[in-house]
C-alpha cells in the first residue's frame, strides 16, 4: 500500500509520529508553501529490510520511498519506531521478525510520510574448519571442532558427515583420511556454506609401541588372589602415545599366556605380547609378568574364655 506524505502537524494516528519527528527536526528551517505543493513524497509500505553479516541494517531513503531520486530535494531523515520510541535509521537482530513503523521527513520541505518495514535475516552461519593430523586409533568424533558463527543466532545447529578413505599401505606417513563435511543452520533456517575438514590418520612405527608394565611386586604391585579377572582390561595393552592400538593403525595385536604355579592360590602369568605391522610384515614382541598371590593371612577365631571349676580329691 502506498502512503501519501502529509505536512507536519497531522492529527489522529500520525500525531505521535509527527511529534517524535519534530524532536529530531527542531533545528531545521521551513520552506515556502509553494515548494510544499510541488513535492511528491510517497512511502512504500511493508518493506522487507534484510540484516547484513554484522547483524544490522541501515534503512535508507531509496529502500522505503518510491521514485526516490525525483522526489522532494532535501535530505531525508528516517526514524524507525520501536515501542513508541524512535531509534534512528538502524535495525538489528533484536528487531528480527518484527514489523515496525517508520517515519521519513524531508528536510527541505519539512514534509513527512510514514509506512512500515519488516526486519528479516537471510544470512547463514559461517563455518571455519581446518585440516589436521592425528594418530591412528584416536576417537575423532569430537576432535578439533570447527568454528561456527552467525550474525544473529549465538547457537546455530551443526552436524557432519564422514567419507573414509583407506590408503591401503600406500599413503606414506598416513594410512587413511577422513573427509568430514560440516553443515550448519541458524534459527531462521538459513544454511551455511559447507566446510570440508580432512583428518589424516598418521601411520605409526613399531618403535613407538609401548608395552604394558609388569605387575610382579617390583615394577608394580602384585594382584591379590581375590581378584578374579587379570585379563588385559585390567593389566593393560600395547599403546602408542598413551592411546591403545586399534585396527585403524593396520597393526595386529595378540598375546599368549603361560601359567606357573607358585603355591596354593598363587601363580605367575607370563604374557607374551606381539604387535605385527600388517603393511611391512615386521613385528615386535615383549613379555609381561603378572603375579597373583595369596597375601592375606588366615584369620583365627578363638572361642570365648571358659572357666571350669574343680572339686578337691
Amino acid at each position: 500500500m502506498e502512503m501519501q506524505a502529509k505536512k507536519v502537524g497531522p492529527t489522529g494516528r500520525l500525531l505521535q509520529t509527527a511529534l517524535l519527528s519534530w524532536v529530531i527536526l527542531s533545528s531545521f528551517s521551513l520552506f515556502s508553501s509553494s515548494l510544499h505543493a510541488q513535492c511528491t513524497f510517497i512511502c512504500n509500505d511493508n518493506v522487507n529490510v534484510t540484516l547484513g553479516p554484522s547483524g544490522f541494517a541501515v534503512v535508507t531513503p531509496d529502500l522505503v520511498l518510491e521514485n526516490y531520486e525525483v522526489q522532494c530535494p532535501g535530505t531525508k531523515y528516517i526514524n524507525v519506531i520501536v515501542n513508541n520510541v524512535p531509534i534512528g535509521d538502524t535495525v538489528n537482530c533484536d528487531h528480527l521478525g518484527l514489523t515496525l513503523p517508520v517515519a521519513i521527513v524531508d528536510s527541505a520541505t519539512n514534509m513527512m510520510t510514514t509506512c512500515t518495514l519488516t526486519v528479516e535475516d537471510k544470512t547463514g552461519p559461517v563455518i571455519s574448519c581446518r585440516d589436521t593430523v592425528v594418530l591412528c586409533g584416536i576417537n575423532t568424533d569430537n576432535f578439533d571442532m570447527p568454528s561456527i558463527v552467525d550474525n544473529c543466532d549465538p547457537n546455530p545447529i551443526f552436524w557432519s558427515t564422514d567419507n573414509y578413505l583407506d590408503l591401503t599401505c600406500t599413503g606414506g606417513p598416513y594410512n587413511s583420511v577422513i573427509a568430514r563435511t560440516w553443515y550448519a543452520r541458524d534459527n531462521m533456517n538459513n544454511l551455511a556454506n559447507s566446510c570440508v575438514q580432512r583428518i589424516y590418520l598418521k601411520t605409526p612405527s613399531l618403535s613407538e609401541v609401548v608395552f604394558p608394565p609388569n605387575y610382579d611386586g617390583i615394577d608394580n604391585q602384585m594382584f591379590d588372589c581375590s581378584v578374579s579377572i587379570v585379563d588385559s582390561t585390567v593389566t593393560g595393552v600395547p599403546m602408542i602415545d598413551s592411546v591403545p592400538i586399534t585396527a585403524a593403525c593396520k597393526f595386529q595385536i595378540w598375546h599368549e599366556d603361560s601359567y606357573l604355579d607358585i603355591c596354593e592360590n598363587s601363580y605367575k602369568i607370563i604374557r607374551l605380547w606381539t604387535v605385527l605391522d600388517c603393511c611391512s610384515g615386521e613385528d615386535t614382541s615383549a613379555y609381561q609378568i603378572i603375579k597373583v598371590m595369596d597375601t592375606t593371612p588366615p584369620t583365627i577365631n578363638c572361642p570365648d574364655t571358659l572357666r571350669v571349676g574343680t572339686l578337691p580329691d
